[in-house]
């Protein structure tokens, strides 16, 4: 991401609608996967800013990596972990393995996104996990992915055949912001038609009330996952488990 990108994740991650709920369902899903919680090593790769830390740092001695220097200084001034300078698929900086590793809304921004999940693979022990999320669906690709510098979007049928090819088997996957998703499809439908490519972010700062009732409408979704799988969405949840430590 650009450095607007980090100014705008470092003023809303406390406030938007967007983290707040994202934060919300994570945690609600680590709550239910994650056991042994504080004899656990986790390792978030692509940090930002360190909205995350606070969170994931409940389950375990947690560890982090950033490829943006202005998002490290940001992220270490949280005082949660040492996030160290890295970057997929070939400079992970730790000389250790992990019991879990989180990617959130990272592998859409990596080329080669195999190569990055096969090294993550050989980052992790024997029995770790993978807890990931991404983008859904190419078909609402638009002027926010540009601007993010996505590469893609993913299908969870795409994420499921990319984390079997590269040693890990699904434990839970869903779609989630599905309400936002019956909104945002036909905006996104409609804008291909008409072919417009505005390329700006599609998160910025919101009416406090409008907020405040997009939490509550988006809280709901956060309480039915893990439980339940989502049919789709804007985004999509994956935890898998390392299954081989040979990859073909």
């Amino acid at each position: 991401m650009d450095r607007k990108n980090y100014d705008a994740e470092i003023s809303l991650e406390k406030y938007h609608w967007w983290y707040v709920t994202r934060r919300s369902i994570l945690k609600n899903i680590c709550d239910n996967y994650i056991k042994n919680k504080k004899e656990l090593s986790i390792l978030e790769i692509g940090c930002g800013s360190g909205g995350n830390l606070s969170l994931l740092s409940k389950y375990g001695e947690l560890y982090a990596m950033e490829s943006d220097d202005f998002a490290i200084k940001n992220a270490n001034s949280k005082k949660i972990c040492e996030v160290r300078k890295g970057m997929l698929p070939d400079n992970i900086p730790y000389g250790k393995s992990f019991d879990i590793i989180c990617l959130f809304d990272v592998l859409e921004h990596i080329q080669d996104d195999r190569l990055s999940l096969q090294t993550v693979n050989k980052y992790l022990n024997s029995d770790g996990k993978i807890i990931l999320t991404v983008p859904a669906y190419m078909f609402l690709w638009s002027g926010h992915d540009i601007a993010s510098h996505h590469k893609r979007r993913y299908t969870k049928g795409q994420i499921h055949q990319l984390l079997e090819s590269t040693g890990f088997k699904k434990s839970y996957s869903s779609y989630f912001f599905s309400i936002l998703f019956t909104i945002l499809a036909p905006i996104r439908i409609i804008q291909k038609l008409l072919d417009r490519k505005n390329v700006r972010h599609d998160i910025k700062r919101e009416n406090s009330i409008l907020n405040y009732l997009m939490i509550k409408i988006f809280s709901i979704e956060s309480k039915l996952l893990p439980y339940f799988s989502l049919p789709f969405g804007v985004s999509i949840v994956t935890i898998a488990d390392k299954k081989s430590n040979i990859l073909e």
